[in-house]
């Protein structure tokens, strides 16, 4: 069985979290056999060779520092009612998953990991708007409820953030076919893929889903008018114009964005409960600002160390690793932003993950990572070829 066709199974399988047998969901199982296999293949080849895969590298790094911060919440005691085990599990197999992706993508062509994108954008699309359709007469399907609460659409999911997530890119996906296509029929059926995702993900009442979007259609819009100036000074020019006109337009309808925010953050977020799991997972990380606390949930909703997440990757981050795993972060994701010049369609779905990022705790989120491995290596090897064909016309 090829990557292009694993690839999107293990995407789509990994969303379905409330499909598992026994502790293992289905998509976990098929890494960690895919990750046995490749080991086993490699030690039979006598290939054991540490190569520069960078998020497993990460993971490692973060792993480290986690474990130093969790000597630290033991020895003084800060965060007696720390319960690491969930999260440091979780991690290891997130860093089991990168691993593995990145030994089966590292030397891939990025024309085969394209197309195991398009796979996974039009599988995931037919399966999920299918489901979709039949959970508006039927909710209950195999004995599973559709929708979590009973109001947000979540198929086959514990909750509705894993289903975001995958669905968050496919409109991306979508777009970048749609540049790609030459007749108007197959033009008018990705902007229809386009409507079936955008409505699957309204569905899931995830308002971060909603910021995501309207950020990438920005970037997506000034990328389309950059594309269509030809000169480099013209370019500078019209980016210089494009960020002064922002943030002209930012000091105007600086309250009306700030109300926008306050909805978010405040009325519709009970409360402004977010806000405060911010503040005092911020108050718990500075307890241990070099190294953290360790795995585990280090904040709360009336004081710190309430076991509540701090949802928020780098707040999240802040409070495990402390500092050193913020900069390991914004490290990794400075290296991500720089392979995406030879796509920049695709390089947008970095900035869907880490816009999902802020407003959730995305470390445990299995399929995020997925796509910035997957994403990445598909850039990268796209830029190696790319700068091969340049060398091969010189000579």
């Amino acid at each position: 069985m090829s990557i292009s066709t694993v690839i999107p199974m293990i995407f789509i399988l990994c969303t379905m979290t409330s499909l598992r047998i026994s502790f293992f969901g289905i998509a976990e199982m098929m890494i960690v056999f895919i990750f046995i296999f490749l080991a086993v293949s490699d030690m039979v080849r006598g290939d054991l060779t540490v190569r520069n895969y960078i998020f497993s590298k990460f993971w490692s790094s973060q792993l480290i520092v986690m474990l130093v911060g969790l000597s630290i919440n033991i020895l003084f005691r800060i965060n007696a009612n720390s319960r690491p085990h969930f999260d440091l599990v979780s991690y290891l197999f997130v860093l089991i998953s990168c691993l593995t992706f990145e030994r089966l993508l590292c030397f891939r062509e990025s024309q085969e990991i394209w197309i195991s994108m398009e796979k996974l954008y039009v599988w995931g699309t037919c399966v999920f708007y299918a489901l979709f359709l039949i959970a508006n007469h039927k909710r209950i399907i195999f004995g599973h409820d559709m929708y979590f609460g009973g109001v947000r659409f979540s198929p086959f999911a514990d909750n509705p953030h894993q289903f975001g997530v995958l669905v968050s890119v496919f409109p991306i996906i979508a777009y970048k076919k749609m540049t790609m296509e030459q007749t108007v029929t197959k033009k008018a059926l990705h902007i229809l893929g386009i409507f079936f995702n955008v409505q699957m993900g309204l569905a899931t009442r995830n308002d971060t889903l909603i910021v995501l979007w309207l950020v990438c259609l920005a970037a997506l819009t000034y990328h389309y008018v950059a594309s269509k100036i030809t000169s480099g000074s013209k370019r500078k020019i019209f980016l210089i114009v494009t960020v002064c006109f922002a943030t002209a337009l930012t000091l105007l309808f600086f309250g009306r964005i700030a109300d926008v925010f306050y909805n978010l953050f405040v009325e519709r977020d009970a409360d402004g409960a977010r806000l405060r799991i911010w503040r005092y997972a911020l108050e718990a990380g500075l307890r241990s600002p070099l190294f953290g606390l360790g795995p585990g949930a280090h904040s709360g909703y009336y004081h710190p160390f309430e076991n509540v997440e701090a949802h928020n990757t780098i707040l999240q981050l802040f409070t495990q690793s402390g500092i050193i795993g913020v900069c390991l972060y914004l490290s990794l994701v400075c290296r991500l932003f720089r392979v995406i010049k030879n796509d920049f369609i695709v390089g947008v779905c970095f900035t869907a993950m880490i816009v999902l990022g802020l407003s959730g705790s995305g470390l445990r989120r299995l399929a995020l990572w997925l796509y910035l491995v997957t994403v990445y290596y598909y850039l990268r090897n796209r830029n190696y070829q790319a700068y091969s064909d340049v060398q091969n016309k010189r000579n």
